[in-house]
């Protein structure tokens, strides 16, 4: 469905944000990037305002005549700043964007959130899940800042739908593949075999990534939803029920049948409430495009 109105988009001149601009100028739609740097997009339905989301009334100003929200803007990763900085940064500016969107009356909201906020990615050591696939009941036990400034945020959404009249989607990503990179992080995955596990060998080309995006915000879902977002199979060496064996061995819920390409982190919950299914699979040696509508 398309939006009545521009679209802002922080975090615009990112890796995602880039993609996400992209497919939703793709749609049709109007789009507002927010962002410390110009994007470099140059399209009629796009325009970009510079300002820091640390300032909440530049924000909500920004914000004035739009309808719907997507929030990307953040600190990456544990290694971005010291803690306090990827605390402070990242619940702050969510906090700010919040309450600027509903002061601005935004209807809608799309929020990027992470697999990390499980705590599972950036533990000290190896955390066994509950059980496979890990959906978005599954509870979550940070261990580090950047991974509890996620899990906040999740929550600073959902206290914000509760309490007003803007429908909220959170997106947990799984770390996201540029295919510009294919090598790299190919290369890297492959290299870090614990860190795979850590991750439940999930990952989300980008490209994949933005059109969930887009759906969650053309959609029609109402109040609060949490939905992880990941490729449909897993990018790991071997069958998954091998590794599910070798790495998590006191492990024994698993509630669907573990294939050789079975995704531990679940998907299916964003088929049915975004129509969404990943349309490109990484493997060694190339990135297979999936031919499917919607």
């Amino acid at each position: 469905m398309k939006a009545a109105g521009p679209i802002a988009v922080t975090g615009a001149a990112g890796l995602l944000g880039r993609a996400v601009v992209a497919e939703l100028l793709g749609a049709g739609q109007e789009v507002l990037g927010l962002d410390r740097v110009p994007t470099a997009t140059v399209a009629g339905r796009y325009r970009e305002r510079l300002l820091d989301l640390l300032d909440r009334a530049g924000v909500e100003r920004a914000l004035e005549d739009c309808v719907t929200l997507v929030h990307l803007a953040a600190l990456p990763s544990p290694h971005a700043g010291t803690p306090a900085e990827v605390w402070g940064v990242n619940t702050t500016t969510t906090g700010n964007v919040l309450a600027a969107a509903q002061a601005a009356g935004i209807c809608r909201v799309v929020l990027a959130s992470s697999q990390s906020a499980l705590g599972f990615p950036y533990a000290a050591d190896i955390v066994t899940p509950r059980y496979l696939p890990v959906d978005e009941q599954h509870p979550c036990e940070p261990s580090d800042a950047y991974s509890a400034s996620k899990l906040a945020c999740e929550i600073l959404a959902e206290a914000f739908s509760r309490g007003g009249s803007m429908d909220t989607v959170c997106l947990r990503f799984p770390v996201i593949w540029d295919p510009a990179r294919h090598v790299e992080h190919i290369s890297r995955r492959l290299g870090a075999p614990l860190q795979g596990a850590k991750s439940l060998w999930a990952y989300i080309d980008v490209r994949d990534a933005a059109r969930a995006v887009r759906l969650a915000a053309e959609s029609e879902v109402a109040g609060y939803e949490l939905l992880n977002i990941t490729s449909a199979r897993a990018f790991a060496p071997e069958p998954m029920h091998g590794l599910v064996g070798t790495w998590f061995p006191d492990l024994t819920d698993i509630r669907v049948p573990l294939d050789a390409e079975t995704a531990a982190f679940d998907w299916r919950k964003a088929r049915a409430r975004l129509g969404f299914t990943t349309r490109y699979a990484w493997y060694p040696d190339r990135i297979l495009a999936v031919d499917v509508h919607g």
